[in-house]
Formats: C-alpha cells, sequence, structure tokens
C-alpha cells in the first residue's frame, strides 16, 4: 500500500511531540515542501521527524511488505525477562505392584509418610546470537521524496524493507540451523551448536529409531503412509525419539512436519489431516515449506522431519530499531538489532526421512 506524502506527514506529525507539532503544520498537500523547508530550518525537528517515520511508522506500515520467515509460526517471541530459559521434563510418578514397597521404605507406613518429589530434568538455554543491520537515508534522497507524492512512503518501504528482510533472513537461517548444522556457529554474531540431526546422529541408538532412510528416491505414497504411522507412534510414551531418552509423548495436534516444496507437491493432503487430526484445510499450518533440509553426517540427504512443535525454541530478547544523523556525511544511519536464543528442545520427539543412494 502506497500512502500520500500529505497522510504520511499527518500520521508522523500525530504520533510525534507537542514541540514538533508547534513548529510543523498539517500537511494538506500543497505545503508538503513548505514543511520539508521548515524540518529543514530545524535540525531537532528533522531528526524527530525522521525517527518517528523509520522506527515508529516505518514499521507498522510495511512490516508486512518484507522476507516471511517461514519458520515464524515456531518462533515463541519476546523473552519476558532475563536472557536465559529453563526447559523441565517431569518424569513419570513411580510405579509400584499393590504389595510392593516404593522407593526408599520397607514398611506400608514409610509408603505412607515418605516424600517422593517427582523426577524433574532441567536444560538451561542462554542467549547465543546477537545480530545488528545498517542501512542508510541521505539529505538528498529526503529532499527527492517530497517532490513525488508518494515518495515519502517509496523510501521508508526501501529502508525498512532492507533491515526487516535482513532481520527475517537472519532469523530463519537460524531457526533451520536447529534443525540441520554440522558445524557449530562461534563468530558472526551467533554461538550455536550442532543441529538436531547431527545430534540424533551421534547416538547410535537413537539415530536407528529417529532416522528413517525411503531408499534411493521418495515414493510419495510410502512417506505418506511412514507419516501417518509415526504420527500415532509419537502419541505413546517413548524414550526412542528425543535427545534426553525421557518418556515423551506428542498429540496430533502439536506435530508439524518440515519439508521441501519439492516433498511437499507429492504429498497426499488428506493423508497428512488424518496424520495430524486436523482438517485437510488446516493441513498447511501443520506442514512448512522450507528451501532445503540439507544432509546427514553420512551423505544422506533429509527429505522430511516430524517433530513436536516445541522441538524449536526460539525467544528475542531484543529486537528493536533506532537512527543515528551523520552530520559530515548528511545522511540518517537506521540500525536495527536483534539478540536472542535459538536452541533446540532435547525433551521433544523428532523423526528424521532421508533417501541415500546405495553405495
Amino acid at each position: 500500500m502506497t500512502i500520500e506524502n500529505k497522510d504520511l506527514l499527518n500520521v508522523v506529525r500525530e504520533s510525534s511531540t507537542q514541540q514538533y507539532q508547534d513548529v510543523i503544520p498539517q500537511a494538506d498537500g500543497s505545503n508538503t515542501m513548505a514543511i520539508f523547508a521548515m524540518l529543514e530550518s530545524y535540525p531537532t525537528a528533522k531528526n524527530e521527524f525522521v525517527n518517528t517515520l523509520t522506527n515508529r511508522i516505518g514499521r507498522q506500515l510495511f512490516f508486512d511488505k518484507v522476507f516471511n520467515n517461514p519458520l515464524k509460526m515456531l518462533h515463541k517471541g519476546m523473552l519476558p525477562y532475563g536472557k536465559t530459559i529453563e526447559q523441565l521434563f517431569t518424569e513419570m510418578a513411580e510405579e509400584k505392584g499393590f504389595d510392593e514397597h516404593f522407593n526408599g521404605s520397607t514398611t506400608q507406613e514409610g509408603d505412607l509418610i515418605k516424600v517422593t518429589p517427582p523426577s524433574v530434568k532441567p536444560d538451561y538455554i542462554t542467549q547465543n546470537f546477537e545480530y545488528k543491520f545498517k542501512t542508510s537515508i541521505s539529505d538528498l534522497q529526503l529532499a527527492g521524496a517530497f517532490e513525488n507524492q508518494y515518495g515519502l512512503s517509496e523510501l521508508i518501504t526501501r529502508a525498512v524493507n532492507s533491515l526487516l528482510s535482513s532481520s527475517q533472513y537472519a532469523e530463519f537461517r537460524d531457526m533451520k540451523k536447529i534443525l540441520n548444522n554440522a558445524t557449530p556457529d562461534a563468530t558472526g554474531g551467533s554461538t550455536i551448536g550442532k543441529g538436531l540431526i547431527q545430534q540424533i546422529s551421534a547416538d547410535t541408538e537413537l539415530k536407528a529409531k529417529a532416522i528413517i532412510n525411503l531408499g534411493e528416491t521418495v515414493e510419495a505414497k510410502k512417506l505418506s503412509k511412514l507419516i501417518r504411522t509415526y504420527a500415532n507412534k509419537l502419541t505413546f510414551p517413548s524414550t526412542d525419539y528425543n535427545l534426553a531418552r525421557v518418556k515423551a509423548w506428542s498429540q496430533k495436534e502439536d506435530l508439524v512436519l518440515f519439508v521441501t516444496p519439492e516433498i511437499q507437491a507429492e504429498l497426499d493432503v488428506e493423508v497428512l489431516a488424518f496424520a495430524f487430526n486436523v482438517s485437510s484445510a488446516d493441513v498447511n499450518v501443520r506442514t512448512i515449506i522450507v528451501d532445503e533440509l540439507g544432509q546427514t553426517d553420512d551423505g544422506a540427504d533429509v527429505v522430511a522431519i516430524l517433530g513436536d512443535k516445541d522441538i524449536i525454541q526460539s525467544y528475542d530478547t531484543i529486537n528493536t530499531t533506532t537512527t543515528f544523523y551523520n552530520g559530515e556525511r548528511l545522511t540518517t544511519n537506521y540500525f536495527a538489532h536483534k539478540h536472542g536464543i535459538m536452541s533446540g528442545c532435547k525433551f521433544a520427539n523428532a523423526l528424521i526421512f532421508t533417501t541415500k543412494k546405495s553405495v
């Protein structure tokens, strides 16, 4: 949606301080160049104008135009406080026969009185990425934007899209690394560890259960049947499909399927709807298409991952924008900052489907 300069100027004015409103009048379409001249005459008002235009109005009006992270539905949002999350898994209660004693007791009185706290397994995850992004808007570009009826809208669209698209792509790239990352990051703004696939591959017993090889090629009918089968299996407590090797289970409604475009085009929507216990119309919500899923350490191509929606733990601790005016270059530098946590959940179930040519 392209907005006329006069409308955008008035939106900025309404969102600005009283001091700005006292200096800059309401725009009526005939005085936009006069307003620009006023902004040039009042550096403080000009700085406020650019700040409001980029940081507040820009994000509000144009966020929907940026690159859309396909994995966004699994992002948990802002971490309300701190930079660490604690994941807890509570084991099932102790089970004994009617005439047997609970652990730590040898009498019926001991069974009745002794305290048996639940067995809880914790996993702590700390902030592990910090990114910054930058683009610039020159005074010359700003002046030219005032000369075009829709120039301000187009200028801010380019600037905001540049920053937020880059931010969204970084988020998408790192969320994929939670699934498949052969080489842990150590620089460049993140310290993301090895991916889910690599961690499962390193556990011989888990690999035998959780990685299913489909042969040399993908047969859609066979893959659909396996997805349906394992979607049912995952509803039962098992230690076979999660890194923590706890008795975890997943409701069908909590399962998601990561697939490439090529595989998604071949899958039977009705079969997937039955597997996820949702309507055919809702299958797209449970099926997340990504450009590629990479390979396992032994060279097999990953074609799909079926897992609990909590397998990806993605939180922001900082997600903000700011500006800085460079008087030497007559340019406003526009920055975005995004910090947070990118990690997998060891307690969540996951199955990996691969293809590999015989040697």
